[in-house]
């Protein structure tokens, strides 16, 4: 009988433990999930045909006491071309302000600063880029160096999260819009070959590894048939 007592208390003690574990970890995971301060590119991801325009927003999320703010977007000069920079109404909407932006080679840094102690707390738009596409490809747009700043110009913890351009397929070797079989042919043709031989082919390399190997003939196969459409 005190066997069966015993073996009670210690299911018991284990059931109790179990359900305390889990509402710990529900918890913990519902503290993880807390949405933090973000600076984004919307839209997050972008198709769109050579010779034509698109604007991105540089945007940001659940940010309280923003005074001041800086950040830099990289992108593939052979792909993209930089239009125009503009300052977006986040802060603007609550005071003067001081806004500037600068073209480098691959990329655009830019930052916004209200003239007087004050800030703008929630979601909203810091600025806005306008791109030229010039040629098929890839890249990311990347967000890096961003700085939050509050009126005493104390850092706001944050992340940042990157924007994709494409309007080709990893497995497009030769940048027509689809993946097919003469891309398949095409990396046949450079099979083997690493970086400096003859047969290599910088287009059938996806990863940029130095080689065409099972890796690229793999990414291929992944996206093979598939097509650009933009409606």
């Amino acid at each position: 009988m005190r066997g069966l007592k015993g073996i009670a208390k210690h299911f018991y003690v284990m059931a109790l433990s179990f359900i305390m574990i889990l509402s710990l970890s529900a918890f913990f995971m519902g503290v993880s999930r807390a949405s933090p301060t973000e600076i984004y590119i919307d839209p997050a991801e972008v198709v769109e045909l050579p010779c034509t325009n698109f604007t991105i927003s540089i945007a940001i999320s659940a940010v309280n006491n923003l005074n001041a703010w800086n950040a830099k977007l990289r992108f593939d000069p052979a792909v993209l071309e930089v239009i125009s920079v503009d300052e977006g109404p986040f802060l603007s909407s609550v005071g003067s302000t001081s806004f500037s932006s600068a073209i480098g080679a691959n990329y655009v840094s830019l930052g916004c600063a209200l003239l007087e102690p004050t800030s703008a707390s929630g979601d909203g738009i810091l600025a806005t880029i306008t791109f030229h596409v010039i040629a098929r490809g890839r890249c990311d747009l990347h967000l890096y160096e961003t700085s939050l700043l509050d009126p005493d110009l104390n850092p706001i913890e944050h992340t940042a999260s990157d924007g994709l351009f494409y309007n080709i397929y990893p497995g497009d070797v030769n940048k027509d819009g689809k993946v097919d079989y003469k891309d398949l042919f095409a990396l046949a043709a450079a099979y083997g070959a690493r970086y400096g031989d003859d047969r290599y082919n910088v287009n059938a390399d996806f990863n940029n590894d130095g080689k065409v190997d099972y890796k690229d003939l793999f990414t291929l196969a992944a996206n093979y048939g598939k097509k650009i459409v933009i409606s």
